[in-house]
């Protein structure tokens, strides 16, 4: 602790007890991200289910796309 008066700082040297502290902080930390990746992979696990029971769907294999005439001469078809 830093008092100031008169022109004259105190430092004081003695230091505070931080384990106590330190315990606490990391339990608690160690508690959350454990229940954070506890629930993100009971989320990961339900979404797998999930899938399993998705339909397969065809998808399309072919692009429609308008056919375009063979470029005859020194210029190119313009895009419309």
């Amino acid at each position: 602790m830093l008092t100031v008066g008169f022109g004259r700082r105190h430092v004081d040297a003695e230091p505070r007890p931080r384990e106590p502290f330190k315990t606490i902080v990391r339990a608690a930390y160690g508690d959350a991200t454990g229940h954070v990746l506890l629930i993100s992979a009971g989320i990961a696990v339900v979404g797998v289910i999930a899938t399993l029971f998705l339909k397969p769907a065809k998808l399309r294999d072919s692009v429609d796309l308008a056919e375009t005439p063979e470029p005859t001469g020194d210029k190119a078809p313009v895009a419309p």
